[in-house]
């Protein structure tokens, strides 16, 4: 009975509540959808990302005005961050969830996890290589650069770090919970754990007990330092003061990118050409709105410096690459890497083509391509800047992609894809960097075509395909029907794959010109590519 009346008597309330909101101004849809999109940018940036975020980029993201400019600095933003852009996830924004799910789950205290100093630390850098736990005070011997001697402390945790990028080798990070309420703080200085630290004539160190220090100057020690979160480092000849803020300032700044030294010669738009390269960039489509553009490197071996690598006979030349695409006015993909190639030292010589690979993520549209090249061990620069245009094409529009003709096309060893000079119809294909072949050279083509319209009855496109190469005055000097080789591929594509002897034809520059006809669709397209053969000899 006593629940029946309870019900009863909220039910007025309930019904009053109801009508009030009967009466009540519509909220609009859109209007909460904004207020959402608002709450999630903000938790993005105040709590997703607080610890990593450059202060640039925080700088940059709170400028941006409208939900599509914010979304895609997100998109770049872990793109940045991840160590391979070529696979189907990104592993460091995996990573970096992971530990902000497992610090909510075992720093929490009174405050979520992510918020805490453990937190903070175990998100940006990880679980440290080991951890000395003292979760409740205890009897504590201090290490003789703690001053020696026996004292009582609160529960304190030291994470172990034994190499941490951008802070140093051998990391100690202390943690505190002078307060006994679970929540532990980062303490800069040792005697934030001694509970007997404010304590006449109790928990003295080896010093004081040897009347060479005294309480009185370890307090006015520790009270002059704690504004800085230092203090007490008489006899810590590793702790100075500058030491510890200096090891505070690198654990609290977002972790850095690699090559900020390439970076800034981007910024500089400053040309070099000491390390002479060549480069290209071939679109294929992912989906309706977005392709992968494969940035393919060819550098001479002969312009690199090799050395060897200690307690082998193999030599190595390395490279770092750092690369940026742009619009006119913000940054959409950066990666940094470095090539490297190894050969045994009588091949050094021999070596005659150094290719590299890279595939790139990206949206219909145009952009600038800047590339920066630095070889380790000499030092010498390249550098070149090229447009990269990826075109917009309709859903029921027939599209060709990039032309690719190749130094080799074959089978690939791996299902992968993206990998490194790998089709998505699972070739592999090494592009001839310039299209100049020499004469009577063996000539591959590659091209995919999309959008094509589907016979109902076989489920297949119905089309032409037809290769030919055009003279200097517009003339055909060769033509091959390539129909019957074309392969429909994920089903909604063609690929159109070829290795055969180039024709006989004369040093000069041509034009190769790909034409499809769509019989189902009824349309036509045509897509073209120069095509250069060198002189005999060259």
């Amino acid at each position: 009975m006593t629940n029946r009346r309870g019900f009863f008597a909220l039910l007025p309330v309930i019904l009053l509540l109801a009508s009030a909101d009967a009466f009540a101004l519509p909220v609009p849809q859109d209007a909460l959808r904004q207020e959402e999109r608002e709450d999630y940018y903000k938790r993005w940036l105040d709590r997703d990302v607080i610890y990593i975020i450059t202060p640039e980029e925080k700088s940059v993201f709170s400028s941006l005005t409208t939900p599509e400019e914010k979304e895609q600095f997100i998109e770049q933003f872990w793109r940045r961050r991840d160590p391979d852009p070529r696979t189907g996830h990104n592993e460091y924004k995996e990573k970096h969830y992971r530990r902000i799910a497992y610090a909510n789950d075992h720093f929490h205290s009174g405050v979520e996890g992510w918020y805490t100093d453990r937190g903070k630390i175990y998100i940006k850098f990880g679980p440290p290589t080991s951890i000395e736990k003292n979760p409740t005070g205890t009897v504590y011997e201090r290490r003789i650069t703690e001053g020696g001697g026996t004292t009582m402390t609160y529960p304190f945790e030291v994470w172990y770090y034994q190499y941490l990028e951008g802070v140093g080798n051998g990391i100690e990070i202390e943690f505190v919970d002078s307060t006994n309420t679970g929540r532990y703080e980062m303490a800069m200085r040792p005697d934030e754990k001694d509970a007997l630290f404010y304590t006449t004539n109790a928990g003295n160190t080896l010093f004081e007990s040897l009347g060479l220090d005294t309480r009185a100057l370890r307090l006015r020690r520790s009270d002059a330092m704690r504004p800085l979160g230092l203090g007490d480092d008489l006899v810590d000849p590793g702790g100075s003061p500058f030491t510890k803020l200096d090891r505070l300032y690198r654990l609290e700044r977002p972790i850095a990118n690699k090559f900020n030294d390439l970076r800034t010669l981007v910024d500089t738009r400053v040309r070099y050409d000491s390390l002479p390269f060549t480069f290209r960039g071939d679109w294929f489509r992912a989906s309706a709105d977005r392709a992968i553009v494969n940035l393919t490197l060819r550098l001479d071996p002969r312009q690199l410096s090799f050395f060897a690598i200690p307690g082998t006979e193999t030599k190595r030349a390395e490279v770092k690459l750092f690369a940026r695409t742009q619009t006119l006015n913000r940054v959409v993909y950066e990666f940094e890497d470095v090539l490297s190639v190894d050969v045994a030292p009588d091949e050094v010589n021999g070596l005659e083509v150094f290719l590299y690979q890279y595939t790139i993520p990206l949206k219909t549209g145009r952009y600038k391509l800047s590339l920066i090249l630095q070889e380790e061990k000499s030092g010498k620069i390249g550098s070149a800047e090229s447009m990269v245009l990826v075109p917009r094409a309709g859903k029921e529009e027939v599209n060709i992609s990039s032309i690719l003709l190749a130094d080799h096309i074959g089978p690939a060893m791996t299902e992968e894809f993206p990998a490194p000079f790998v089709t998505a119809g699972g070739l592999k294909i090494y592009p001839n960097m310039g299209n100049v072949f020499s004469p009577k050279s063996a000539m591959g083509l590659y091209a995919e075509i999309y959008n094509l319209g589907i016979d109902q009855s076989t489920r297949r496109p119905s089309i032409d395909v037809l290769a030919e190469v055009i003279g200097p005055q517009g003339k055909v000097v060769h033509k091959e029907n390539l129909t019957s080789i074309a392969t429909v591929f994920y089903g909604d594509r063609v690929s159109v794959a070829r290795f055969w002897p180039q024709p006989d034809l004369p040093a000069g520059n041509y034009t190769f010109r790909l034409s499809v006809d769509d019989r189902i669709g009824n349309q036509k397209i045509r897509q073209e590519t120069g095509l250069t053969v060198a002189a005999a000899g060259r």
